[in-house]
């Protein structure tokens, strides 16, 4: 009898997250993936096509599950400034803590280029789209969520270990943007 295996799918989807931020994207592989779980190749292939696959269902999960948070966040009964720095911290929080897969995701040319058509369609959420939504209701809130994932995308690079310097700065974007002031 076949083992079975609770939730394979997001095991293996978690499993190879992890691989592709320690390791990059290169030098993952399904073999590698399928030893790093203690299942067969073929058994990741029952639920995927294949590591291009995996590797477009993580980002894409991860983009949906960031509008889920930052919807969230934005409901919640606080007052607008206390809201604001919660919002600005978890994007920061967040963005950190899967730095490698977002610079994947986003900043790679030559990977789209190689993955063309199949980047389009898997990406149904866009990091502009998502970032777009923290100033959902202002007519240039695309223009400005562009603006503030470069300057999240800057202190990522550029000041990787000051979290409460970055997190300052990236407010005062965030205010000054929201009230059309940049």
């Amino acid at each position: 009898m076949p083992k079975i295996i609770e939730n394979l799918e997001m095991q293996i989807l978690d499993a190879a997250r992890e691989l592709f931020e320690q390791e990059g994207y290169d030098r993952v592989s399904i073999r590698r993936l399928s030893g790093e779980l203690g299942i067969a190749s073929g058994t990741i292939y029952n639920y995927f096509s294949g590591k291009e696959d995996i590797y477009f269902r993580i980002i894409s999960k991860t983009w949906i599950a960031a509008k889920k948070q930052i919807i969230q966040i934005m409901a919640l009964d606080l007052p607008e400034d206390q809201r604001e720095e919660q919002l600005v911290r978890w994007v920061y929080q967040d963005s950190k803590q899967r730095r490698r897969s977002l610079l994947a995701a986003f900043s790679s040319e030559w990977r789209i280029r190689k993955f063309g058509e199949r980047w389009v369609k898997s990406m149904q959420e866009t990091p502009e789209e998502i970032y777009a939504l923290l100033f959902s209701g202002h007519p240039d809130a695309q223009r400005h969520g562009v603006f503030f994932l470069y300057g999240l995308r800057g202190c990522l690079s550029r000041f990787p270990e000051d979290d409460e310097k970055n997190i300052s700065y990236l407010l005062r974007i965030y205010r000054n943007l929201k009230r059309d002031q940049l």
